[in-house]
């Protein structure tokens, strides 16, 4: 067994001794793949540490434009909740997919959408251990996020791994907030 004091990469090659070849190969391959994964300020050597939470909070707008979603301090973490809509509506747009069908009938508009994200204790402006709901199909997912600039901020839903999952990009909303009808 290596000793506590090895680099991470020591252990895992004197691991990978006792693997076969085809294991080791598929482990360190997935683990290459998930660097990637890595938000760029932590890959050009951010700083470690509490992400900041005010940096974090207000208003913020899909990639698409059509939705604007609130992120704020909740119970366990952080959470976001669906405040706007880009094109008002008359009739109020319903959870059509969701899975219980008791709630098929809620309408969006108010609906949390993410909750439970933390601060990550290794890299700064980075939330992590998060759900998010996707709505368009009625799946929850688990999630990640990070601030990619002070003015974006990109969302990962994932399953099982990071790999396997995709990211949304949402920009501050500074202006006036087109607030959906509930």
């Amino acid at each position: 067994m290596a000793p506590a004091s090895t680099g991470i990469w020591t252990r895992v090659l004197i691991a990978a001794r006792l693997l076969p070849r085809w294991l080791a190969v598929t482990i360190f391959t997935v683990f290459q793949v998930g660097a990637d994964l890595i938000p760029p300020a932590a890959r050009a050597g951010g700083v470690l540490g509490v992400a900041d939470q005010s940096a974090l909070t207000g208003f913020w707008v899909t990639d698409d434009g059509n939705w604007v979603v609130q992120i704020k301090p909740c119970s366990g973490g952080f959470c976001g909740q669906l405040v706007g809509l880009k094109v008002a509506r008359k009739t109020p747009r319903i959870d059509f997919h969701n899975p219980d069908p008791a709630k098929r009938d809620r309408p969006l508009c108010g609906l949390i959408l993410m909750g439970g994200f933390t601060p990550s204790i290794d890299i700064a402006q980075d939330w992590v251990g998060g759900w998010v709901y996707n709505p368009q199909n009625g799946k929850t997912y688990s999630g990640k996020m990070w601030l990619d600039g002070p003015d974006t901020l990109k969302v990962r839903g994932y399953v099982l791994i990071p790999l396997f999952g995709r990211v949304e990009t949402l920009t501050r909303e500074t202006g006036r907030i087109n607030r959906c009808v509930r």
